[in-house]
């Protein structure tokens, strides 16, 4: 922890005005000095052991990839099928060929899911409604370790650069997860789980190199230190230069990015296991803003360079009881410094959590556990964005208790649930659920469940303030009520698995969501301000909880395996928002917030083995149009082309986006960002193993 400290103090304390760079062919040094401590004989014998479980579940069947162990569902392992939830499992042969060098490109294929890039380094995802550059709604975890952050509620993707060989699993569950996995979880959930280092022995080697001289290398190297103990050094830079705005000028938004993380994975017994894993992270990007003045021309655009750095350090503890029960203890420390000329944020986040599950008699399976958090930061605000008080510390307390019931022969399956949490924004909170699955058969599963979730306010949203637009002389800002609440969610969900035959699955879900509470604002009164000059006058939008929300939807995905070399992907899902406010207040953003999400999006993944290893995927998908925010449909095609003319060598071609030039995807509502387009690219990739 001493070594994380003073590496932050030297590089990652202070504004971005005073950064210090981190010298990266010294961490490279870093990665060769400490891998070369690691004796021959103490290495893996065989460093090819990371591909081994890719090659495995390529090999899979259908029936084999709808049993699929998942977690994130009920904190547990359970077969895919059986999960009273709509989960989507991203594996990593899906990974490896997907022609993503992000985590929101790889986002992109999930049925259900709203992946939308504004420029070449910001993106809104959301499930099920609700989208925006903070979606606020979808709680992301990345080994356990929670990355939405508290200031405006949301997930920063352009600093989640996550090494894409390293991960062993994704998991989106859709709907609601509060019950397990806390407050902002409302609308789903995205579980992103790492490799074990024993699983990336020996060495790796990538770079991909595309049009407009985008550039991302990884390179990996792991080794084992002793009998029950492997480590994994990982290190990643990506250059990614400027797109054009849809006027065809050159967009100010760059995204380059340098990470070095580290795993090591312990079994100092057969009932026990441990991981330490870490990273630090500097991300340079930059934006155009369209800021509010109170004088001619009353906005102006404005290029910003966004400097952000941090890093984690996690630690996890589990162990296995002879009677079949299981604990763990689980601590991280999260340090982050980012901010440009509007906002800058120093946050430092301590996290600790324990779990256990124990079996009581055949009938129940119960999982229990709690957890606090503590966070605090330091900002310093501008004219455009300001928060008050500039320091602020939060805790967060909570309980969760639930119990899986097993009846008739296992074939149906009853769990309830509850979790209880303190935070310092809106008090005391509970998220109960049911859930139920009738699995009559092997080829069939029914499931059902009701729930109850919340978002809780952001920081901004009770103690911040932002200039939205002018209307000469009148400066319009909203503005934040420490009487802002919760959002509630009131959830209806159903579904139905099955496998058709060895070669057909089909996987439904439909349902219906009621939100009270929802964000709006009303007036208040305008005051004379004589700073910035000229005086004008200041019209203040509070945040209130007037507005209600509907939403219903379905969401249908079928895998097809016409022949032995040959798979169908296909999906479509269907949603449908409205938004009511109440109390005679007029809400000014409800209409953008009934479109910020496609009412249809429907896919068609090919996936082909060709002879002489080649592989050929090919992604056709359809995504509606967003009215409110003048955004037209637009038809996505990704080809792309791999060949391995050795076991430890990987070539491939892909071209993105190939039906258009250019497009854009979406309009920032609240931080005028402005969006900038996607063009066609091209890119060639080699990844070398050793």
């Amino acid at each position: 922890m001493a070594v994380l400290r003073n590496l932050w103090l030297q590089g990652y304390g202070g504004p971005p005005s005073r950064r210090q760079h981190v010298t990266w062919p010294c961490l490279l040094l870093l990665v060769l000095g400490i891998t070369g401590l690691i004796t021959p004989a103490a290495r893996a014998e065989n460093p090819e052991s990371a591909q081994t479980s890719s090659a495995d579940l390529a090999e899979w069947t259908l029936e084999d990839l709808m049993n699929l162990e998942v977690t994130s569902v009920s904190k547990k392992k359970e077969q895919r099928r059986e999960a009273a939830a709509a989960v989507y499992v991203i594996t990593a042969e899906d990974i490896r060929r997907s022609d993503a060098s992000s985590l929101p490109e790889l986002l992109r294929r999930v049925p259900g899911l709203y992946v939308a890039r504004l420029d070449a380094n910001k993106w809104a995802i959301t499930a099920r409604g609700f989208n925006g550059r903070f979606a606020n709604k979808l709680l992301v975890l990345v080994d356990g370790r929670s990355i939405y952050t508290p200031l405006f509620s949301g997930v920063l993707w352009e600093q989640q650069d996550v090494v894409l060989e390293n991960i062993e699993r994704i998991e989106i569950v859709r709907g609601t997860g509060g019950t397990l996995w806390g407050a902002n979880a409302a609308n789903g959930v995205i579980n992103i789980t790492t490799k074990q280092a024993r699983d990336t022995q020996g060495g790796l080697l990538s770079l991909m190199h595309g049009t407009d001289a985008d550039v991302v290398g990884v390179m990996r190297y792991g080794a084992r230190i002793t009998e029950d103990a492997h480590y994994r050094l990982s290190l990643k830079y990506a250059d990614r230069n400027e797109s054009d705005f849809p006027s065809g000028a050159e967009a100010h938004d760059f995204w380059e990015t340098h990470s070095l993380s580290f795993r090591v994975d312990l079994a100092p017994a057969p009932q026990d296991a441990a991981v330490v894993e870490g990273a630090l992270y500097d991300v340079d990007q930059g934006s155009t803003f369209d800021l509010a003045y109170p004088y001619l021309p009353f906005s102006r655009s404005v290029d910003a360079l966004s400097e952000n750095k941090g890093g984690h350090l996690l630690l996890r503890w589990q162990r296995e009881f002879p009677d079949g029960s299981e604990m763990s203890v689980q601590a991280y420390y999260d340090r982050a410094v980012q901010g440009d000329f509007s906002l800058y944020e120093l946050r430092s986040v301590y996290d600790m959590e324990f779990q256990y599950r124990l079996a009581v008699g055949e009938r129940h399976d119960i999982v229990c556990g709690s957890g606090f958090r503590y966070s605090e930061d330091c900002l310093t605000d501008s004219y455009w964005i300001g928060i008050e008080p500039e320091r602020r510390c939060d805790r967060l307390y909570n309980v969760f208790l639930q119990d899986e019931m097993s009846f008739l022969d296992n074939r149906l399956r009853l769990t309830l649930g509850t979790k209880f949490e303190y935070n310092d924004y809106s008090g005391f909170e509970f998220q109960p659920s049911v859930h139920a699955a009738w699995v009559p058969g092997e080829k069939h599963s029914i499931w059902a469940s009701v729930s109850r979730a919340i978002r809780t306010p952001s920081q901004i949203e009770q103690q911040g303030s932002l200039s939205a637009f002018a209307l000469p002389p009148i400066l319009v800002r909203l503005t934040g009520t420490a009487q802002y609440d919760s959002e509630d969610l009131l959830a209806f969900e159903a579904g139905y698995r099955a496998t058709l035959s060895e070669h057909l699955t089909l996987d439904l879900a439909f349902f219906y969501n009621r939100y009270d509470g929802l964000r709006a604002f009303t007036l208040g009164w305008p005051a004379p301000k004589a700073r910035p000059f000229p005086p004008h006058l200041l019209l203040p939008l509070y945040t209130t909880n007037n507005s209600l929300g509907r939403t219903c939807g379905a969401e249908v995905a079928a895998d097809w395996q016409l022949r032995r070399w040959w798979c169908l992907r296909t999906s479509y899902s269907y949603l449908r928002v409205k938004v009511i406010t109440t109390g005679g207040l007029v809400n000014l953003f409800a209409e953008d917030a009934e479109e910020d999400t496609p009412r249809h999006q429907a896919s068609v993944h090919s996936r082909m083995d060709l002879p002489r290893n080649v592989e050929l995927d090919v992604y056709l998908g359809y995504v509606g149009k967003l009215r409110t925010l003048q955004i037209d449909s637009y038809v996505d095609l990704d080809v792309r082309l791999g060949w391995r003319p050795r076991e430890d060598l990987e070539l491939a071609v892909a071209g993105q986006n190939l039906l258009e030039s250019q497009r854009s995807e979406f309009t920032s509502v609240f931080v005028d960002t402005l969006p900038a387009d996607v063009a066609r690219a091209f890119y060639g990739k080699v990844t070398w193993r050793f």
